[in-house]
């Protein structure tokens, strides 16, 4: 699957807006986990880059 720019920026957009509805319902242990969760992808991510 190939993901352009466009989709890609209406993908982070997306995701954006989820975490600022959880933080505005203002439940610390879903913010937590999603925090966590938003954490390893990203970590994951990086290592993708970084290996060859």
């Amino acid at each position: 699957m190939k993901i352009d720019g466009e989709c890609l920026i209406k993908l982070i957009g997306s995701c954006r807006n989820k975490v600022q509805v959880y933080q505005s319902i203002r439940m610390p242990q879903l913010d937590i986990s999603l925090h966590f969760h938003l954490t390893l992808d990203t970590y994951h991510n990086d290592k993708r880059l970084v290996s060859p």
